[in-house]
């Protein structure tokens, strides 16, 4: 199949005129012919590539070319929309799956390489910890072929699948780089966000570290080592593409020798303005234009398919809003940091640690670490109350802050003693997950069950569908993640959808808050560049008011 082309096109970074290679996708070939760049022939020419291209996903498929219900051990067979990854992706040196949460990416990936006849080549997967053995179960499960968990060391060489967590990445780069795998998948590789890609700036800690140790951040060994290996599969849910350093940092993932410069890439898109400061601060789209190349991108290498299209048995949880106020302590704590920029003694002037004092203030003052109280907060107050009312159902509680976890683990053992509760962190073991979710999930009707997890341990490698209702006591702003842990809760068969039934999330929101920032961040799907400049202008206006 005759493949869509990359062109160089110039693009103005401040001062100097530089070239950024872009895909030729039909807004870009419309505005070079409109610009008298290309000739109409060409136009129409390249157009219909890049439509011939993406119209291979919807084709009908070869049953016998693609069969793979025959598997010794198992028969397990792949879902249309799963052999349609395996079809177009094939067609590629290096894909990347943004099918969202639920529908399978692991099997389909898996299918992939070996309709690829990568298999008998060296294959090194990266993942949350939680899902490492899982990964291990699956290929031995899909391909017959046993995986070995990698915690260090120098690599056999006659190794054929190595699985990891992030971590280990960063530590055994050099040898994992010796080993010389030739394949690369990168599980939940949202794990890149934030990143400019593999030239990023290390912060002061990095960079003792690096010269301490040797020891290149996760972000940039993952990058490290996507440019040695022939072939990079990043797996996430759909990525955040108004957020310039997560889309930039999966597709230098995905093509290393093309997106070689953040900046480029940042120019070309998006609008970049100078800050008081004389910082770069990278605001929306330059024009909607350069949104649709950027979703023709996508569209072109990688696949992208919804719950909806692809699950509809699935009844999504119902989210709700439940509106509640500061209590007296936490309206005073406030005014001290809003007017003042202090919590107590303490002079908070970094905005982006402003924002984090405030989202705890906000969630539980118990926690800040620069005053002493022993007030939970109105929020927490109004779940225990909450589950008080509600001894029957099995709950969950979620958080950003592992603190709020434990200090509500503490509080509801003593409360509620006859409660059977769990709790997952940041610091829990893998193994524990696995146990956590076989107690929540089971089916013999238990009732009163309380899971209490952060977002960030909760979002990924678990299922929580034997919850029937959870709150949230303050959301992570990053779009994506929300939408994970919300996935959670879903049922994963139609069979669990009928004996679990339908969820309720409860997002517990105070108005004319942080609360309000991190809401339009999430709706707006904003780069926290462009949600720190809203918390400026909102601790501005709520001073006017007073």
């Amino acid at each position: 199949m005759k493949k869509s082309k990359f062109r160089y096109v110039n693009v103005q970074v401040e001062r100097d005129l530089r070239k950024i290679k872009i895909l030729e996708t039909p807004t870009l070939l419309k505005r070079l012919y409109l610009n008298k760049e290309i000739s109409l022939d060409y136009y129409t020419k390249a157009v219909d590539t890049y439509y011939n291209n993406i119209a291979f996903k919807y084709k009908e498929r070869s049953q016998k070319a693609i069969d793979f219900s025959e598997h010794k051990k198992e028969k397990r067979q792949l879902r249309d929309y799963q052999k349609t990854i395996v079809d177009y992706g094939s067609t590629f040196k290096s894909f990347a799956i943004f099918d969202e949460p639920r529908l399978g990416k692991t099997p389909a990936i898996l299918k992939l390489i070996e309709k690829k006849e990568l298999l008998n080549k060296k294959i090194y997967i990266a993942a949350p910890g939680k899902v490492t053995e899982n990964w291990v179960k699956e290929i031995e499960d899909w391909l017959g072929l046993k995986a070995q968990i990698y915690k260090g060391g120098i690599i056999k060489e006659d190794t054929k699948i190595l699985v990891s967590t992030y971590n280990r990445v960063s530590i055994s780069l050099k040898d994992i780089l010796k080993w010389k795998p030739k394949t690369f998948i990168l599980d939940e590789a949202h794990v890149l966000k934030n990143s400019k890609g593999v030239l990023q700036r290390l912060t002061k800690r990095q960079k003792e570290r690096r010269d301490k140790t040797g020891i290149l951040p996760i972000n940039q060994s993952i990058l490290k080592l996507a440019q040695a290996v022939e072939h990079r599969y990043p797996l996430t849910g759909t990525p955040t593409v108004n957020s310039p350093e997560d889309i930039f940092a999966i597709l230098q993932l995905l093509m290393p020798n093309t997106y070689t410069s953040y900046w480029s890439f940042v120019y070309y898109y998006f609008n970049v303005k100078f800050n008081f400061m004389g910082g770069r601060e990278v605001g929306e789209y330059r024009d909607e234009e350069k949104r649709l190349e950027i979703q023709e991108l996508l569209d072109y290498c990688s696949t992208q398919h919804k719950q909806k299209d692809q699950m509809k048995w699935l009844k999504q949880p119902t989210i709700t809003k439940q509106y509640i106020e500061l209590n007296k302590e936490q309206k005073e704590l406030e005014i001290d940091l809003i007017d003042n920029a202090s919590i107590g003694e303490t002079l908070i002037l970094d905005a982006l640690e402003q924002v984090t004092a405030y989202i705890t203030l906000v969630t539980n003052p118990k926690t800040l670490k620069y005053i002493k109280t022993n007030n939970i907060g109105a929020k927490n107050k109004y779940i225990l109350n909450e589950l008080e009312r509600q001894p029957m159902k099995n709950i969950g509680i979620f958080s950003t802050r592992k603190q709020n976890i434990e200090v509500l683990k503490k509080i509801i053992d003593e409360k509620f003693p006859d409660r059977k509760t769990f709790i997952l962190t940041g610091g829990s073991k893998n193994e524990d997950a696995i146990k956590i979710q076989k107690e929540v999930n089971k089916k013999n009707k238990q009732k009163g069950i309380i899971f209490l997890g952060t977002i960030g341990a909760s979002k990924e490698g678990i299922s929580l569908q034997g919850l029937s209702k959870a709150y949230v006591t303050d959301q992570y702003w990053i779009p994506g993640d929300m939408i994970q842990l919300f996935n959670r809760l879903n049922a994963t068969t139609p069979e669990n959808q009928e004996y679990f039934g339908e969820k309720e999330i409860v997002i517990l929101h105070t108005p004319n808050t942080i609360d309000d920032i991190i809401q339009e961040t999430l709706d707006h799907k904003k780069s926290i560049t462009s949600m720190i400049n809203d918390y400026k202008k909102f601790i501005e206006k709520r001073k006017g008011e007073r």
